[in-house]
């Protein structure tokens, strides 16, 4: 066993331990700027997703307005309209209760 090491040596060991605690606190700090990295990607994404759930409800709540735009069309105006069943295009009838004939003169019951 050598007690005594002479001053090269010593200079050896110190180095090597001082490259090995660089190289430790090297890791620490790149683990953490992995950690902080996969936090901000994550922060990212939580935003994307956030941002694509408001355009999809946005969209949902324009879609119900129009739903209820189209609800509350005046009763008389709907009931006036008439459907072609050749061209399947909607147009107001003549008269208001004549919508419903099957023939000419009217009374929906064709007698």
């Amino acid at each position: 066993m050598i007690f005594f090491r002479n001053s090269h040596q010593q200079h050896m060991l110190n180095k090597k331990a001082k490259k090995k605690a660089l190289q430790k606190r090297n890791q620490v700090h790149m683990s953490l700027f992995a950690f902080a990295r996969q936090r901000i990607a994550d922060d990212k994404k939580k935003r994307d997703l956030k941002e694509i759930a408001d355009k999809e409800r946005k969209k949902a709540l324009s879609r119900e307005e129009q739903k209820r735009a189209d609800k509350k069309e005046i009763w008389s105006v709907k009931v006036a309209t008439i459907r072609n069943r050749l061209s399947d295009k909607k147009r107001t009838s003549d008269e208001r209760w004549n919508r419903f004939s099957a023939s000419e003169e009217g009374g929906g019951r064709a007698r």
